[in-house]
């Protein structure tokens, strides 16, 4: 088994582990007014290391166009965890 295969496996285990915080999240405030919102990978990344993602943001927004960063990363960043983690982890499996 390749390296990037292993690779993939563990990354779609973090997106079921991701997809499962999420819906405890969502049954622990069980109301019928209250949203129920997945954490998106902004909030996760500005919550594991707020300075890389500043210096991502500042390193495009300075040396590439400006429809990179708004709307390209940022829609992608407002996407749920599980879902980024769960492409990106079918992507390495496929590759490897």
């Amino acid at each position: 088994m390749s390296a990037l295969r292993i690779l993939g496996i563990g990354v779609i285990l973090a997106a079921v582990a991701a997809a499962v915080f999420d819906a405890t999240r969502a049954v622990e405030s069980w109301d019928v007014t209250a949203d129920v919102t997945a954490t998106s990978f902004a909030d996760l990344w500005a919550f594991a290391h707020p300075a890389s993602l500043d210096f991502v943001r500042t390193a495009i927004e300075q040396h590439l166009p400006s429809q990179i960063w708004d709307p390209g990363l940022q829609t992608v960043l407002r996407l749920p965890v599980w879902l980024v983690a769960g492409l990106l982890g079918i992507g390495f499996s496929l590759l490897g």
